[in-house]
């Protein structure tokens, strides 16, 4: 599940702005910046994503159906990263700088992070989103990896949440290609999570034809991958551990909930050895420890072990 490189949050910011507006100089009203760097930062955008976002008009531009996918996907995680800055603006003791792999961020903590900032009102956070294998940067007290712990000789490492995959697609997918057994994927559309391994991997586990596993859309980034599976774009082999909001929400169904693949790898938690840790640091990391183990044995993961193993 590791991402590849998230654009800086600038960039991402110009985007909604021009998104909703439709308008690189209203945009640029709403930024205080210029029409000219509005215009450079969405540039920068799509060469760093190689996706066209904008088709462009001398009076407005018109959003692709690219663009309305990435606004939908990025708008609640940015609109919950606003809501914890602001409330931890109000002034604070030691600051604390984590980081974290984007897609753990905003499918797994970011809906959580409300009572860890509950609890500590006074605390200033910083949340660094790289997937990039060493960015343990001087001021950088916890880091969340995706991995294994080999990986990671020189850190204290611990595995922090392992991840469940299982076919995952809307109701009405499942309902038009009249998925009822295994071998009805064979007919499917497949969305893959940054390249085949997955889909081959669970193929392989169930005996079932390996070629067409090798079929459908490639997509690099984790919530772009669950937005297609909601907007009934294919069936994505998803991890429940980051689907449960979709889950919940009925957006997404298990059609073959039985038929499980454990990851091989997890989400690790960081900290550097002999490195005195700010009294913030300790509280996240006896916060975030408990809501793992909580969400391990707790009614919500006993909810979706009987999703993925009914009988």
């Amino acid at each position: 599940m590791v991402s590849q490189r998230v654009p800086g949050i600038e960039l991402l910011v110009t985007f909604l702005a021009v998104y909703r507006t439709r308008n690189f100089s209203h945009a640029a009203q709403r930024l205080h910046l210029t029409q000219s760097a509005v215009s450079h930062r969405i540039r920068r955008l799509e060469d760093e994503t190689g996706i066209v976002l904008f088709e462009r008009s001398p009076h407005n531009v018109v959003a692709t159906s690219a663009a309305s996918a990435l606004a939908l996907a990025i708008d609640p995680a940015l609109e919950m990263l606003e809501r914890a800055f602001s409330q931890l603006r109000s002034g604070v003791s030691d600051p604390l700088e984590i980081e974290v792999e984007p897609a753990f961020s905003t499918r797994w903590l970011a809906p959580r992070l409300k009572g860890f900032l509950k609890d500590h009102p006074a605390l200033k956070l910083q949340i660094n989103l790289s997937d990039k294998q060493l960015e343990f940067s001087g001021q950088t007290e916890v880091a969340i990896k995706w991995g294994k712990a080999v990986n990671w000789p020189d850190y204290h490492c611990e595995t922090l949440i392992g991840l469940t995959f299982t076919p995952m697609c809307a109701p009405g997918f499942m309902e038009r290609n009249g998925l009822v057994s295994l071998p009805d994927l064979l007919k499917c559309v497949l969305l893959h999570d940054r390249d085949y391994g997955g889909w081959m991997a669970f193929a392989r586990q169930l005996g079932l034809p390996s070629q067409h596993f090798q079929t459908g859309h490639i997509i690099r980034d984790t919530p772009l991958l669950e937005q297609a599976a909601i907007e009934g774009d294919g069936i994505a082999l998803y991890a429940i551990e980051l689907a449960q909001a979709a889950l919940r929400r009925g957006e997404l169904i298990t059609p073959f909930a039985g038929a499980t693949l454990v990851g091989a790898d997890a989400y690790l938690l960081l900290t550097e050895p002999g490195r005195q840790r700010s009294s913030a640091g300790e509280a996240f990391l006896h916060w975030i420890r408990q809501v793992a183990e909580a969400e391990e044995t707790g009614p919500d993961t006993a909810l979706y072990r009987q999703i993925a193993n009914p009988h």
